[in-house]
């Protein structure tokens, strides 16, 4: 299952916009490795290859794919969860940073000072 792991920042990518991905890329990572017949681009085709199946066959592989539909859920729930982690990772370490280099801009604005007033 995919997860977002939180992974070494690309600054250059942070330039330009950030791109999150569409619904149906997720979809299609999530459900690829769940049902890969319920993928988007088999949904049209999907009972092309059943043609001439027996109604309990189709009750069966209906059943399957509301089990797919069920683990998918699970699978999103947990993508989620892991992004939202890796994001809020993401922003205590920006903000960590921001600290760092407002107390670097403090601390030599300081040293400035006391060096003017020893000089007076």
């Amino acid at each position: 299952m995919p997860t977002a792991e939180a992974k070494p920042v690309n600054r250059a990518a942070l330039r330009g916009k950030i791109v999150m991905p569409a619904g149906a890329q997720v979809y299609d990572a999530l459900m690829g490795q769940i049902e890969p017949e319920l993928m988007r681009a088999n949904l049209d085709r999907l009972d092309a290859p059943y043609k001439g199946e027996s109604a309990s066959d189709r009750k069966a592989r209906y059943r399957k794919y509301s089990k797919a539909f069920a683990a998918y859920k699970k699978a999103f729930a947990a993508w989620s969860l892991n992004l939202k982690k890796a994001v809020q990772t993401y922003k205590h370490a920006v903000f960590k940073a921001s600290e760092r280099i407002s107390l670097r801009e403090e601390e030599q604005k300081m040293q400035e000072l006391e060096e003017q007033i020893n000089n007076i």
